[in-house]
């Protein structure tokens, strides 16, 4: 299941940029893509993304896979204060 949702994200257009591809089995197009075996299949994956697209993509895939927000936290900037030990 994990294979076939990662896999899903090439074809998912709500999951790549609008010009060029984030998720993708060639890495034509992409900026800095990072090659990720699943399986029997590699997957290039674009790394070369502002902070915001990175939010903003990881937004979407919460969103899509309806996972409960309660169990992520994203941290913008280290944050050495006691409340975060």
């Amino acid at each position: 299941m994990l294979q076939e949702t990662f896999l899903s994200f090439i074809t998912d257009s709500s999951l790549q940029g609008r010009k060029r591809k984030y998720f993708a089995y060639s890495d034509k197009n992409m900026v800095s893509p990072v090659r990720v075996k699943s399986g029997d299949a590699e997957v290039c994956v674009e790394t070369n993304l502002s902070a915001n697209a990175t939010s903003n993509l990881i937004k979407k895939m919460i969103a899509k896979y309806e996972i409960d927000k309660e169990n992520y936290h994203v941290y913008y900037k280290a944050d050495y204060s006691d409340l975060h030990k």
